[in-house]
């Protein structure tokens, strides 16, 4: 489990993938990295920006995405999961109206996951959390 934790910062910094750590043995550099693609969402763009770990086959990353490329930019809140093989995305419940962004996770078990966000009711507006 430790090997995914060591990565958490990095998986704050992709869009297009996900990294991950493996120990080579016998190796003066014990980990190497390889890029495990996330799934596409499609449309414009989309940001993880939190990440919570319960084992190793069991990682939660949150963030937020948009549909399209349109004016003004729509975001919707994104959550992914991952097996130990892949990741998902998850379903989120419908947020009326406004753009909404997960920046953090917490999962205490498989079964008890937390995000938290903020909500604009426009793109010039400030946060409500």
């Amino acid at each position: 489990m430790g090997q995914f934790r060591s990565i958490a910062a990095a998986l704050l910094l992709l869009t297009a993938g996900i990294f991950q750590t493996t120990r080579a043995a016998a190796d003066s550099n014990p980990y190497t990295w390889q890029v495990i693609p996330s799934q596409d969402i499609g449309g414009g763009f989309c940001d993880l920006e939190g990440i919570s770990v319960v084992s190793d086959d069991d990682i939660w990353a949150v963030g937020h995405y948009s549909a399209g490329i349109t004016s003004p930019v729509i975001d919707y809140p994104l959550v992914e999961r991952w097996d130990g093989t892949q990741w998902t995305i998850m379903q989120v419940p419908a947020l009326s109206g406004g753009y909404t962004v997960f920046t953090g996770v917490a999962a205490l078990s498989s079964t008890d996951v937390w995000a938290v966000g903020a909500k604009y009711f426009s793109a010039s507006d400030t946060a409500y959390p």
